[in-house]
């Protein structure tokens, strides 16, 4: 007796084939995923006693396994790897045209820090390119899902060809990401606040306007931000490797955490770590607020341990909900 099952997710396909013997059921398991452009596959067996057969059919359905037909699952077996490959093909949207890395303009590629075909599979090397100036209501979100079997291409990889206007913030700021995430703007960017970390490669041809906040930290991975103009904002905080390259004038106060070596000049130094005693006095050490730092405790104990880290969610999480940014009032 043979019996079918299959499970669909996002990123994935499973199939299983179940046959039945005289003392035990013998499992054949397929499942396709889909990571980073790439689709791969793994096959497994397994043998289980008729005894315990009801037991492990009913994890299977408990698991969003679902049974099906022979030609169903036939069918599901030969197309469940192009139909995942699928997901991530992209067209060309409303105002905006799909171009592959190789295709774009000569004097683009080499303004950013990081290459995409260095670090990005073939299917997710493209860009959307915008062809005139642009204005956002509400915030642009930057990021790109690792994990994630769908096409993120309007997420990840953008070129406006014209002046960028946000009525909220540009945030690539939620964690750090496996992957680059790259913004090219020709001409001036004006945004609340501009929110970068990680992986997050960013050129601004023009002025950046932000009315509050550009942070630009944990760029470890090759991180930068690279303006050709001037930059104006309420506030500029960097650190943790992240690199920020003004050409011209920076008309903001500057803080840096102590963690790395600033890009920009006439900067207030910040450190990362206070010790108790140093937090009793810390409205002399710090010009970030409070909120910036959070108390350590000992992971296995439990007890607070007197030490305050800079923490960069919740440095990022008052410009997010349109409060004023990190540095103290005053």
């Amino acid at each position: 007796m043979q019996r079918y099952f299959a499970k669909f997710d996002d990123t994935s396909t499973s199939l299983l084939a179940l046959q039945t013997g005289e003392t035990a059921a013998h499992l054949q398991m397929k499942r396709h995923r889909a990571q980073a452009g790439v689709v791969t596959e793994d096959n497994t067996q397994q043998s289980v006693p008729l005894p315990a057969l009801q037991t492990t059919l009913d994890k299977l359905l408990d698991h969003g396994y679902t049974e099906m037909a022979q030609p169903a699952y036939q069918s599901t077996q030969v197309a469940a790897r192009q139909q995942l490959l699928d997901r991530f093909a992209e067209k060309d949207r409303p105002g905006a045209r799909l171009v592959g890395w190789p295709d774009l303009p000569h004097f683009i590629k080499p303004r950013f820090a990081n290459a995409p075909d260095e670090y990005l599979t073939d299917p997710l090397r493209s860009f959307f390119v915008l062809d005139a100036p642009m204005r956002i209501a509400g915030d642009l979100h930057i990021g790109y899902d690792a994990l994630g079997g769908g096409a993120q291409t309007h997420t990840r990889n953008l070129v406006y060809k014209g002046a960028l206007t946000i009525d909220g913030n540009l945030d690539a700021g939620s964690s750090v990401t496996s992957l680059p995430q790259f913004i090219h703007i020709d001409g001036d960017l004006h945004v609340n606040n501009l929110l970068l970390t990680g992986w997050a490669d960013v050129v601004v041809t023009g002025n950046v306007y932000a009315k509050g906040l550009v942070l630009g930290y944990d760029g470890e991975s090759g991180g930068r931000l690279q303006v050709g103009g001037s930059l104006h904002a309420a506030a500029v905080l960097g650190g943790g490797m992240y690199q920020l390259d003004v050409a011209g004038p920076v008309h903001a106060k500057v803080y840096w955490m102590d963690d790395d070596e600033p890009t920009l000049a006439a900067t207030h130094i910040q450190p990362c770590t206070l010790s108790q005693a140093d937090w009793l006095r810390r409205a002399e050490l710090t010009s970030l607020a409070d909120a910036c730092y959070f108390e350590d405790t000992d992971w296995v104990s439990r007890e607070t341990v007197n030490v305050h880290h800079f923490a960069l969610e919740r440095a990022v999480a008052p410009p997010r909900a349109g409060t004023p940014p990190p540095p103290r009032s005053g």
